[in-house]
C-alpha cells in the first residue's frame, strides 16, 4: 500500500492551521486546506501501525474489546484550533487516533500497562488518565500519545498519534 507522505515543513503546517481559522482571502484558505489535507492524510500510516499494535495487545486481554480508529476531520481540526488558545496544527496530538473500548476498567489499566511495559516501536510522549481525573463532561479514559518511529516508513517519524 502507498501512504501519503508529509510534503510540507512543520512551520508551513503551523501557518496553514492559522490560515484555516484566520484567512484573509479564499485563495489563502484554499492553499491552507491543501496543506492541512496533506498533513492529515500523512497520519494514516502511523495510525495504522499503532492501531495494529493496539489491537494485538488488547485482544490478549479480552475478546470483548472494540477497536476503532479515525483521522480527525477538517471541520474538527478547525474547531479545535478555534477553541484552544495557542494550539498549533503541527503540534496537535490527535490528528490520528485509535481506541480500545473494554467492558471493564481493569482491562483499560491492563492494556495501559502492557503498552508501557512492551511498547510499540513508537515513543510514548504523553499520558493522560481521565479515569482518575475525569473531564468536566464526565468523560473517562486513558490517553497515550505516541511519537511514531518506523524503519520502513521513516518519513512519518515524529508524527503524533493518540491511543
Amino acid at each position: 500500500m502507498s501512504w501519503t507522505e508529509p510534503k510540507y515543513s512543520k512551520k508551513a503546517v503551523g501557518r496553514s492551521g492559522d490560515a484555516l481559522i484566520n484567512s484573509s482571502s479564499e485563495e489563502e484558505y484554499a492553499q491552507a486546506l491543501i496543506i492541512v489535507n496533506n498533513w492529515r492524510a500523512a497520519h494514516a500510516c502511523p495510525l495504522n501501525s499503532l492501531q495494529s499494535s493496539l489491537r494485538y495487545r488488547a485482544q490478549k486481554i479480552s475478546q470483548d474489546v472494540l477497536i476503532s480508529q479515525r483521522l480527525k476531520r477538517v471541520p474538527s481540526i478547525k474547531g479545535k484550533l478555534q477553541r484552544s488558545q495557542g494550539m498549533q496544527l503541527d503540534r496537535m496530538q490527535d490528528i490520528g487516533g485509535c481506541r480500545a473500548t473494554f467492558p471493564a476498567v481493569e482491562d483499560v489499566y491492563a492494556l495501559k500497562d502492557m503498552m508501557k511495559i512492551k511498547p510499540p516501536r513508537s515513543l510514548l510522549s504523553k499520558e493522560y488518565d481521565y479515569i482518575q481525573t475525569p473531564k468536566p463532561s464526565g468523560y473517562r479514559g486513558i490517553h497515550l500519545v505516541y511519537k511514531f518511529q518506523g524503519k520502513k516508513h521513516s518519513v512519518h517519524n515524529g508524527l503524533l498519534i493518540e491511543v
